[in-house]
């Protein structure tokens, strides 16, 4: 009786479900008014398991209707959940159409399978339990996400006539239960279809209930760097894993390369700068990255090279490449084992410099930056050699009031003036300053702003002030300026005592030169008492276009003798003309009267009322020769009768600088000097007074350039 009864029961289970998967096909194949099948609110239909169910109609789930599948769901066309959020069981559906069709609505699938060569369009967030089938056709995400569980697998053969498009916004996301790998089968059907799957690798991590990662891809190269690159982007998001480190492999296809394969490195572009990592692989047509820690959008970029030539003296240094190694002494090694480096100097006076028995090299800067250019003293010409990824164009560089220090990011030269033309419209520009102390600056009514920089150029800083706080965009290409800036001759009897650049320049502007009575090849020297700290020859374009500017230098104290304008010194000014010295009487307009670090002073001179400098070098019965002189000076006395003969070296104050003879000669009289004091110690280059009983002539000591 016991068997009986059970086989009877079976018997009527088994003719239920033949029953009802009888009356299912003959709903779904009934026609209707709009060929639609159409399950209303409150209806309750479910497809057992290993029940099979085909339609050839679209398939609608109006809201408050209810569809299970735990068997499997054959679609020729279209299905719509009108459901906010439905889940339609552990079963399958099967889109096996012949013309493209969608899945519309939140749903909540089992397992997806795609076998049509037309493809499935995603018209709403979809999330799977188990697998995904890709058998034939693409999957077109648009901007709606699919999710796969932490159980889902991918079955098929993901490849290019299979795979999922995700190059909108919607992503291919996975769920992960812990450390492990995925492989993103994903590609793009721009042009020609392309297979260009992602696998990431989580070997650490910890892992929320509810967490994914998701991938998007674009088939375009990186905006912003028109180098050799790769014409595809993968993009990498995660939620609710944290404290992990994962590794990303990235297949791209032979002909996404715009260059040569062998220089792409997998490159981070996105959130931050440039990031580099692992080299291309070549013969597999793949990108990787090891170690992760964070995710973002992903290409391959050749790394590029660039030499930085460094003159003796200060420097304004920045650069248009993100190293590999962005720490700042790590980048200025080869210099300091060269041994000509001497200090590196950021807006803010932070340095790198060296501590000797404290600590040797100490960077107190950190990395390299993209927006802010660097000091940089070097004892002798040296070259910096940088190798990285590009900086990110345009680049947005804020300017806070007062002085900063600006790098200038791209490989092109672009005008000064129009890059910071909106500063100047909106009336925050103060002035800017290059490492040799030429500027763009508002001469008012003598002309308004004249940019006596030009061009912006590759691998320089720049010093900019501002009376508010702003910002200076640096587009990838910008304007060049083709005018030639006329020369500023420096002058040849005037020496100034800082070598190269010289550095926190004060600028001389002297004005209305047409009314100057200034010639051509006149020559203007800058003095901070008897120190030389900038000159100028006048040229014809200068008196033509009513204005010259002399950069006089600062003294840097990075040595006992100054090489430089303390500031808080009067200025003064001395012109040479046809061999004789003047002092010039200079009529300030605006501007400081005495020396300031990164100031300006606009001045008109009057060249026809000058003060002669009293040398008595007509009178004088001796020569000094050479002079200027860089090493030695020989003075040679002319004394026909026995004379008691008083010689010695004196600065334009009078003070006592070097005896050179005290005592009775008769006849010719030869004596040197080197450039020495009493204690036997250079004195700085600069103007001298060579005095015998009490004649005098003026020398210059140049100096060893070198030793200051």
């Amino acid at each position: 009786m016991n068997h009986r009864h059970s086989f009877l029961k079976e018997m009527r289970s088994i003719l239920f479900r033949i029953f009802s998967a009888y009356l299912l096909i003959v709903s779904l194949c009934q026609p209707t008014a709009t060929a639609d099948n159409v399950f209303m609110s409150g209806a309750t239909i479910r497809i057992n398991p290993g029940t099979f169910v085909t339609t050839f109609q679209d398939v609608l789930v109006e809201n408050g209707g209810m569809l299970t599948i735990d068997g499997s769901l054959i679609l020729k066309y279209n299905f719509t959940n009108q459901n906010p959020v439905a889940d339609l069981g552990k079963g399958t559906i099967v889109f096996s159409g012949t013309s493209p069709q969608s899945i519309v609505g939140q749903n909540i699938l089992g397992k997806l399978v795609v076998n049509n060569p037309a493809g499935l369009d995603l018209l709403g967030n979809t999330v799977l339990y188990n697998e995904l089938g890709l058998l034939n056709g693409t999957i077109r995400l648009g901007a709606n996400n699919l999710t796969l569980g932490n159980q889902s697998t991918i079955s098929g053969n993901p490849s290019a006539s299979a795979m999922v498009v995700a190059t909108g916004s919607g992503e291919l996301r996975k769920s992960f239960s812990g450390t492990g790998s995925f492989t993103f089968p994903v590609g793009d059907e721009s042009g020609k279809a392309e297979f260009t799957p992602v696998t990431v690798s989580f070997t650490t991590g910890n892992f929320a209930t509810e967490n994914y990662a998701g991938v998007t891809l674009k088939p375009t190269g990186y905006p912003g760097y028109s180098g050799n690159s790769l014409n595809r982007t993968w993009s990498l998001t995660q939620s609710g894993i944290s404290g992990f480190k994962v590794d990303a492999l990235f297949q791209y296809a032979a002909g996404d390369n715009t260059g040569n394969e062998n220089e792409l490195y997998c490159t981070q572009v996105e959130p931050d700068q440039l990031v580099s990592y692992n080299p291309s692989n070549v013969g597999l047509h793949q990108l990787s990255a090891s170690g992760l820690g964070s995710f973002g959008t992903f290409t391959g970029i050749t790394r590029i090279k660039t030499d930085i030539t460094l003159e003796a003296g200060w420097n304004l240094f920045s650069s248009y490449v993100t190293p590999v190694d962005q720490d700042l002494k790590d980048d200025f090694q080869s210099v300091i084992n060269k041994g000509t480096l001497k200090k590196v100097m950021d807006e803010n006076s932070k340095t790198i410099e060296n501590a000797g028995t404290f600590g040797g090299w100490k960077n107190n800067i950190g990395k390299l930056t993209s927006y802010e250019g660097y000091k940089v003293n070097v004892t002798a010409a040296s070259t910096l050699s940088l190798e990285g990824l590009p900086v990110r164009l345009p680049i947005g560089i804020i300017l806070n009031k007062g002085w900063n220090i600006i790098s200038y990011p791209t490989a092109s030269a672009q005008d000064a003036k129009v890059l910071l033309q909106t500063c100047i419209d909106e009336g925050r520009l103060n002035k800017v300053m290059d490492e040799s102390g030429k500027t763009l600056e508002n001469f008012g009514a003598f002309g308004g702003w004249k940019n006596s920089i030009g061009n912006f150029t590759p691998s320089h800083g720049y010093k900019v002030n501002v009376t508010e706080n702003c910002v200076l965009t640096i587009p990838e290409k910008g304007t060049y300026s083709a005018v030639v800036v006329p020369e500023v001759l420096p002058g040849t009897y005037f020496k100034p005592i800082f070598v190269g650049n010289g550095t926190d320049h004060m600028n001389i502007h002297l004005v209305n030169l047409q009314s100057s009575g200034l010639r051509p090849g006149d020559e203007i020297g800058v003095f901070d008492g008897e120190y030389c700290v900038g000159s100028v020859t006048v040229g014809s374009e200068q008196i033509t276009g009513g204005w010259v500017s002399i950069a006089a230098s600062s003294n840097d104290e990075l040595n006992e003798i100054p090489d430089g304008f303390t500031t808080g010194h009067p200025v003064s000014l001395q012109l040479v003309r046809e061999g004789q010295t003047f002092l010039v009487n200079a009529a300030i307009v605006s501007g400081s009267e005495t020396f300031e670090k990164n100031g300006s002073m606009f001045a008109q001179v009057n060249s026809l009322v000058l003060t002669d400098i009293q040398s008595n070098e007509e009178m004088a019965q001796f020569k000094c020769f050479p002079n200027p002189f860089t090493q030695e000076m020989t003075i040679e006395v002319q004394n026909p009768e026995k004379a008691e003969i008083t010689e010695e070296i004196c600065n334009l104050s009078g003070q006592h600088i070097k005896s050179l003879f005290k005592g009775i000669n008769n006849g010719s009289l030869v004596l040197k000097w080197n450039g020495q004091n009493e204690s036997g110690q250079p004195v700085a280059p600069g103007v001298y007074l060579c005095k015998v009983n009490g004649q005098t002539k003026q020398v210059i000591y140049q100096g060893n350039k070198g030793e200051h």
